[in-house]
């Protein structure tokens, strides 16, 4: 989508697809922007796209019921819209590309825990051909981790390895112990039942999903210590191919004890399985019934860190760049930093593909579609300032050469 002179004077059509937290906080982020002029809010539900849009307190934003499986349907939305946003489960992402293909519209995602990625990339040739830009993983992680990935690579001559760790702050004490999501219990339940892909010695493997235990110091503001564990992530998808040289790619997630011992307990008893069972005669599906009592168990506090250490060389020279973000906590809209520092990028490169300023066409990743990641950084902080929420953005290089 180009912003033409009649996108220019009307206003940004951009269609929210998934009323669920993400979509919500982008959709409420855009309606501050006055370059927006619509945002339909589109859900199977449609009552919770009402009461989305009530939150979001602004004319901008208008329910919708949809069914993203209806393929028709879909395109016919879309087509109606400038750009658009996938917010929904991502399960139905390579659905959401060839209808983005079949409507010519631009849009992305959030991510697609690896597998659905790769499907998506396949759709590459087909995309470019319809003239679409589709970004493939553009929230928090994926999304800000691709970028601050290249960020660092970009200063180096030689990249070696490229190594990703989550963590979430809750200064909360008392409530240490107390089981906790701070996203999708859905994701939670796939990340620790589906194998986790890591790139090693320039090749991928499969590893046990929880497995790989790395104690990680993460940096100012947190300044603590944390358990990670191998996680299945979309951007071992992309990395590895775009930024060349890199021998080791792997992402790890901090997990409290009480969160791993849970899981595994799940996974161990059946709950996790897709597979109906009959419970007093009626036809139920463990994992659904799981994550509907999961989400009580959503905590909407707490800041989140992504951090990115990128081992290379410059000028002769091993050189570590250490990149991070935090997302802190809105406590105007009570939404977790995690959720909030999530939707953000998805909002600005929204407004970037509507605006015309993402030019790569096809099926690209977040390190391909943003060419200048400091300038992503600097819009994104200015945007968090502007919706009274906060998104910051830290580094530390490491030099080691010989004395003599």
């Amino acid at each position: 989508m180009i912003f033409t002179g009649e996108v220019a004077m009307r206003g940004i059509r951009v269609l929210v697809l998934g009323a669920g937290e993400i979509g919500s906080i982008a959709a409420r982020i855009l309606s501050t922007d006055p370059k927006i002029s619509e945002i339909i809010l589109a859900d199977i539900n449609e009552q919770r796209a009402r009461e989305v849009s009530k939150w979001i307190k602004s004319e901008k934003a208008i329910p919708q019921y949809l069914d993203i499986r209806d393929h028709t349907s879909l395109v016919t939305a879309m087509k109606k819209a400038d750009v658009f946003i996938h917010s929904a489960f991502y399960t139905l992402n390579v659905h959401v590309t060839k209808a983005s293909i079949d409507a010519g519209v631009c849009g992305l995602d959030l991510g697609g825990l690896y597998h659905y990625t790769l499907k998506q990339l396949e759709l590459h040739e087909l995309a470019e051909k319809a003239g679409i830009t589709y970004v493939v993983g553009m929230g928090s992680a994926p999304g800000l981790t691709n970028l601050m990935a290249k960020y660092a690579a970009d200063k180096m001559d030689k990249v070696n390895e490229i190594h990703m760790r989550i963590a979430t702050y809750l200064p909360i004490k008392e409530e240490e112990f107390k089981l906790r999501f701070f996203y999708s219990p859905r994701t939670y339940i796939d990340q620790f039942t589906l194998d986790a892909v890591i790139y090693r010695d320039g090749k991928y493997e499969l590893v046990p999903p929880g497995s790989g235990r790395e104690v990680v110091f993460f940096p100012e503001p947190f300044n603590f210590e944390a358990e990670t564990y191998y996680s299945l992530h979309s951007e071992l998808a992309t990395l590895p191919r775009t930024i060349k040289g890199a021998r080791v790619v792997d992402m790890k997630l901090a997990y409290s004890p009480e969160l791993v011992r849970s899981m595994k307990l799940f996974k161990e008893v059946g709950l996790a399985s897709e597979e109906p069972i009959e419970v007093r005669g009626m036809r139920v599906t463990p994992i659904d019934v799981l994550v509907t009592l999961l989400y009580k168990f959503v905590e909407k506090r707490g800041d989140t860190m992504e951090l990115v250490i990128v081992d290379g060389e410059k000028s002769g020279e091993k050189v570590t760049y250490k990149v991070w973000v935090v997302g802190f906590y809105h406590e105007k809209w009570e939404v977790s930093g995690d959720s909030y520092h999530t939707a953000a990028p998805a909002a600005l490169t929204a407004k970037m593909l509507a605006e015309g300023r993402i030019n790569v066409k096809g099926i690209v990743p977040p390190e391909v579609a943003i060419k200048e990641p400091t300038q992503f950084f600097k819009e994104l902080i200015e945007l968090a300032q502007r919706t009274d929420g906060k998104i910051q953005f830290y580094e530390s290089i490491t030099t080691t050469r010989r004395i003599f």
